[in-house]
């Protein structure tokens, strides 16, 4: 049966640019982590979050006109099927033309509702979504139009399990100690996880980009290739195009995995660590996307404390009944106990104690347990209280927990000095 489709008809491209833009606008603009900062870069991070739903409209769009509006299949179609350069000026190059403009469109409206603030950041970031997503069109439109029936939405899925998961399990179970991990690869896992400080670099941009061009370049080159043997056997063909986009998939998967650098480090190992006796004090890094997280939390600090200027050392006590640091994929409320943390420890004096050492000065095995009993006051009376491991209380601890607020404020302005250099007498 003969389907027509017009591509230079104005309101199916219309269309096709109205639904892009808006899913665009409204996917970029959705709050899809609360450390996500208010500007361009948080914009472009939510895009990547939502990118693999702008990616699967893209895929289906491109499957359905391959498969649905060609009169005959490319490959497995008549010797008279329209030729490859008819297509891709009549068809191919209109629709992605309106996807990107629609993309772009979506992009900039999301971009303006942060009045562009630091938007410089994301022009390439952006660059390869609007790349990685042509490609992903071009690839479901080059699987629609060569395979018949059953045989193309296999291919699809084939294709879309393998850009998706492949990648996961070889950096999970064959290569997961590499310098250069597999996770970073292909469309989804490697543009839905931002560095860890929302700064993009430049290079990793690039290869990015690259990355995703030469993926299109690939499609389109299949397609181009496969439009000229209409001719061919149609078994030899099916199994042709599929151990050709194999290799493809494989061969684009190998490259970037030395292109693509690693999103970022997994935060959690500690820097390095300082014992006194039964103590041992680490110091983390702290993952920089919950800077918001840390500056509500120092306001509350700031009220338990007034007279105290809140800075953020992210250490934590080692020791089995610890809270631990939790890893970044964790869950918000791990991080903000890691950070409540941090803050007990600094105000505590933890910190000062061990830097003392610098001087050539110990601290004392009781100031140091003094400073830690602070620390939990501190979160108990800044409302964070259950986010220590409870233990047993000393004296000291006690007499600090009986103390009215207005008392206790006065007690920490009065004992400043000693808390900072890590010599807490009462």
């Amino acid at each position: 049966m003969h389907r027509s489709f017009r591509p230079h008809n104005p309101w199916a491209l219309i269309g096709i640019f109205l639904a892009h833009a808006l899913i665009t606008w409204f996917l970029a603009t959705a709050p899809t982590r609360s450390w996500i900062p208010v500007d361009s870069r948080g914009i472009v991070v939510s895009l990547r979050e939502n990118t693999f739903i702008i990616g699967l409209v893209g895929a289906t769009i491109g499957f359905s006109l391959g498969r649905y509006f060609l009169p005959t299949s490319v490959i497995l179609g008549r010797s008279k099927a329209r030729s490859a350069k008819e297509i891709a000026h009549g068809l191919i190059v209109p629709v992605l033309t309106s996807q990107i403009a629609g993309y772009l469109i979506g992009a900039l409206a999301a971009l303006a509702s942060v009045n562009y603030h630091r938007a410089t950041e994301g022009v390439l970031p952006l660059i390869a979504i609007f790349l990685g997503l042509a490609s992903l069109t071009t690839w479901g439109f080059l699987v629609g139009s060569t395979l018949r029936h059953i045989w193309g939405a296999l291919a699809l899925v084939a294709i879309t399990l393998s850009f998706v998961y492949a990648p996961l399990i070889a950096n999970s179970y064959i290569i997961p100690n590499s310098t250069f991990p597999a996770r970073p690869l292909g469309m989804v896992w490697a543009i839905n996880e931002p560095s860890a400080d929302l700064t993009f670099n430049t290079w990793a941009e690039v290869a990015r980009s690259l990355f995703y061009l030469m993926m299109l370049a690939i499609g389109v080159l299949l397609f181009s290739v496969f439009s000229r043997k209409a001719s061919v056997e149609r078994s030899v063909s099916k199994l042709s195009l599929v151990t050709t986009m194999t290799l493809a998939v494989v061969s684009i998967s190998s490259i970037a995995v030395v292109l693509v650098p690693e999103p970022f480090k997994k935060d959690g190992v500690p820097l390095f660590c300082q014992h006194s006796e039964n103590l041992n004090i680490c110091q983390y890094q702290i993952y920089k996307p919950l800077i918001p997280k840390i500056f509500a939390i120092g306001e509350k600090f700031s009220a338990v404390a007034p007279e105290e200027t809140i800075l953020a050392v992210p250490a934590t006590e080692r020791h089995p009944s610890a809270v631990p640091i939790p890893q970044p994929r964790r869950s918000e409320q791990g991080w903000e106990r890691a950070i409540a943390q941090s803050y007990a420890d600094y105000l505590a004096g933890v910190t000062s104690c061990f830097s003392l050492r610098e001087n050539g000065q110990l601290a004392s095995e009781d100031s140091l347990h003094k400073s830690l009993d602070l620390s939990k006051e501190l979160l108990r009376r800044a409302k964070l209280e259950g986010l220590l491991p409870a233990s047993q209380t000393s004296t000291f601890a006690q007499n600090l927990s009986k103390l009215p607020p207005a008392e206790f404020s006065q007690w920490f302005f009065d004992n400043a000095d000693a808390i900072k250099a890590c010599a807490i007498t009462e």
